[in-house]
């Protein structure tokens, strides 16, 4: 649910539509980075997305499956 209340629609449909996809199969310290992730700013989140800021080394694998997963999405057309 806290993925899809972001406070921005652009956020929104990135976390959101991750959570809605992966979450399901990811192991449980992902998870957990997941949920340290929903804790951050939507704009610092958002930077580390597009590589237009330097994303922490906790966040790294996930910010890159994210911006995996939104780029098939766009392919898809979704």
């Amino acid at each position: 649910m806290r993925a899809w209340r972001r406070g921005t629609r652009e956020m929104d449909l990135l976390l959101g539509s991750f959570a809605d996809r992966y979450l399901d199969e990811v192991p449980e310290p992902e998870l957990d980075d997941f949920e340290a992730l929903l804790c951050e700013e939507d704009h610092d989140i958002l930077l580390w997305i597009t590589r237009r800021a330097a994303c922490p080394e906790r966040f790294r694998g996930l910010v890159s499956d994210i911006r995996i997963a939104a780029a098939a999405r766009a392919r898809a057309g979704d």
